[in-house]
């Protein structure tokens, strides 16, 4: 009977053990997908201002070059 009960306890540790780490793997992939997010955005963020720095100058290039005519 004490290996009965001490086989259920292993059992249950064992699966409390199993859960804790499914839902921390869970966590993580969720933390990773987003970062993932974040770093999108970030990136996207950053080439939409590259390229509106780039537009915004190439309009002052053609403004100074329209007005030196």
């Amino acid at each position: 009977e004490r290996r009965e009960g001490l086989h259920e306890s292993k059992s249950e540790v064992e699966e409390a053990v199993h859960e804790m780490k499914s839902e921390s793997v869970a966590e993580r992939r969720q933390g990773l997908h987003e970062s993932r997010s974040e770093v999108r955005e970030t990136v996207h963020e950053t080439k939409s201002e590259s390229v509106e720095r780039f537009a915004e100058g190439l309009l002052e290039g053609l403004r100074r070059a329209a007005a030196v005519r």
